[in-house]
């Protein structure tokens, strides 16, 4: 279904759900139809630096923890504009790191020094970044715009994808939910026994500068009080099943957040802020027990968050379809041969 929303100054159109912003020309008697590919962008080279170790020369600094979800977001919309970076793995027993380079006593993550100036907490650095770092956001923009599958004379009809777009007005109210929500609930989740709560602190063993006993100390000791602040967290938000806490969350993201929408900006070219935050948060449990128990099952969830892994992570090897995934797309198409077509064209 293609559906239209006229107004004095725009003409949007709902194709399959995914809005298109058309200036009517005057004179012009009607609209032109505009074909638009749904899919992901081609898989691009990033250059930001992640914890890889790789250093390159850059005007920001972030001091993290890998399995951070604040540090994670911030890292989600540094990768997606391609702003380079380097990040600095804390340790969370002695915050050495803290004290040896900034010589300050505010030792909660994350923090930046972004063109020499320090800025402390997930939300700040975020604004830092996008006021003082907005010609990268631009930059990657420009690039999805021209990417988009049509005409060129089609394309001069579209307005492109802008900072309006990135952080509306209801952007302030998704960014908080997915701090005080979301990632709050990924605690108790990620930490849901001592098991769990050391294999989340497993990524030390890729962190060159730490010795092996710092290894085993944040392993042991680190996941212990971990575990222990799990529950603490349960009891403040008054949580009787971790689990279920985060399937509700994730419920509201896909009903509301998403809304049968391939984003939330509405857009299928280019995810906003919300989209990376969430995105971000998400990731910081990718690979652990919580992520293939709650987060993969839900089919709608696990695309976008695909489709936004293909935008942010594009260096990362893609995440496998599920069975129910394949079945569900092939339910799409005549014949398996349809669906390999779709996938060689990246579609999906």
């Amino acid at each position: 279904d293609t559906k239209m929303v006229m107004n004095n100054t725009l003409i949007t159109m709902n194709v399959f759900n995914c809005p298109i912003r058309i200036i009517p020309r005057s004179g012009t008697a009607g609209i032109r139809f505009v074909q638009y590919q749904l899919g992901v962008l081609p898989r691009t080279l990033s250059t930001a630096v992640g914890s890889s170790g790789e250093k390159h020369h850059s005007s920001i600094k972030l001091y993290q923890y890998q399995i951070c979800p604040f540090c994670n977001k911030v890292k989600a919309l540094l990768d997606y504009s391609r702003t380079p970076y380097e990040s600095i793995e804390v340790n969370p027993l002695t915050k050495s790191e803290l004290k040896n380079d900034l010589g300050v006593d505010y030792t909660k993550v994350p923090i930046a020094v972004i063109d020499g100036k320090q800025v402390n907490g997930s939300k700040e650095i975020i604004e830092e970044i996008i006021r003082t770092k907005k010609a990268h956001l631009e930059a990657r923009w420009a690039e999805e715009f021209e990417r988009l599958d049509v005409t060129v004379e089609a394309k001069s009809d579209i307005v492109p994808f802008d900072e309006f777009d990135f952080e509306t007005d209801e952007s302030a109210e998704w960014l908080e939910w997915a701090d005080d929500e979301l990632a709050a609930l990924l605690y108790p989740n990620l930490c849901r026994t001592f098991s769990d709560s050391y294999k989340a602190f497993s990524y030390v063993d890729e962190v060159p500068h730490f010795s092996a006993i710092q290894r085993m100390s944040i392993k042991t000791v680190g996941g212990f009080a971990m575990w222990m602040a799990a529950s603490k967290v349960k009891k403040r938000m008054n949580i009787q099943d971790e689990r279920e806490a985060l399937e509700y969350a994730l419920n509201v993201w896909e009903g509301s957040g998403l809304n049968e929408r391939r984003f939330n900006s509405g857009w299928n070219c280019s995810p906003n802020l919300p989209d990376i935050v969430v995105y971000g948060v998400l990731r910081s449990v990718e690979g652990m027990n919580v992520f293939d128990e709650v987060i993969v099952p839900r089919k709608r969830v696990f695309r976008w968050y695909k489709d936004m892994r293909s935008f942010v992570d594009p260096n990362e090897k893609p995440l496998p379809f599920t069975a129910e995934e394949i079945d569900d797309i092939l339910d799409d198409f005549d014949d398996e041969e349809a669906y390999m077509e779709m996938q060689k064209r990246k579609r999906f």
